[in-house]
């Protein structure tokens, strides 16, 4: 009789990602989560290719895409390659669409950073400020909390380096130098660039 369910714990299979598959630490909780998800389903089922699909028929019905249906598929190949399963690695990937991403026109760029009120001279320096947040956002598609954590540190040549952010891992936005001069006449009296 087959064994029922993936013989695999997750401390060896996190082991696994870590030196085999090189996955940071910081992606190891969501790594656990697919995981997690998997040895659930497979607690009373065996590990058959006939169960792996019904396994992406039960994401589908729960509303899951064929991109994060992939993700799973991702995790049962890494489990194929531990258990020496070569059906289980020869399982193709779902056809995915691919998105498109409706971003700003020129134009709309432009009507926002000419949308202010009516300025102030006393106000020259937060009309500029603010001038400087807002083209900063649009040009590096920062999230507004990784904005607010930019110190001047950060401010780096023509690039700003985006730490805090939501997956944990620094990353780098190219700036232009036009841009860069504008930060740089920010008030230096805090720690923060915009804050």
């Amino acid at each position: 009789m087959r064994s029922m369910g993936i013989p695999i714990a997750w401390s060896d299979f996190k082991l696994y990602l870590q030196y085999k598959a090189h996955r940071k630490v910081e992606t190891l909780e969501a790594c656990h989560r697919v995981f997690r998800a998997i040895k659930q389903y497979f607690i009373d089922k065996e590990l058959t290719e006939t169960n792996v699909y019904l396994f992406f028929d039960y994401l589908k019905n729960k509303g899951d895409k064929n991109s994060t249906i992939n993700n799973y598929l991702k995790y049962l190949h890494h489990i194929g390659k531990i258990l020496k399963i070569q059906w289980l690695l020869d399982i193709r990937y779902l056809p995915v669409e691919q998105q498109i991403f409706d971003t700003l026109t020129p134009d709309e760029i432009r009507a926002i950073l000419t949308c202010h009120p009516k300025r102030y001279k006393a106000y020259e320096y937060m009309n500029e400020r603010w001038d400087t947040i807002i083209e900063t956002l649009l040009a590096t598609g920062v999230r507004r909390q990784e904005l607010c954590n930019l110190t001047w540190d950060d401010v780096k040549g023509g690039r700003l380096i985006i730490r805090h952010t939501k997956n944990k891992i620094d990353r780098y936005a190219v700036i232009s130098q036009n841009l860069l001069r504008r930060i740089q006449k920010l008030d230096r009296d805090r720690g923060l660039c915009f804050c």
